[in-house]
């Protein structure tokens, strides 16, 4: 059960980490690049579960 929830976590890290950096470029830019953002994801969470 810890397992999951130490994952879950990383998960939720990694979400809030993103969506806060979109919030943050949406902002300067006005402009939403949803493309870079979904690779950012991926990135943060394939280092996630290789941690």
């Amino acid at each position: 059960m810890d397992f999951y929830l130490k994952d879950e976590s990383l998960f939720n890290d990694a979400s809030g980490i993103i969506l806060l950096n979109m919030a943050v470029d949406w902002y300067i830019h006005k402009q939403l690049h949803i493309g870079a953002a979904i690779g950012s994801f991926l990135y943060s969470a394939g280092g996630g579960i290789i941690l």
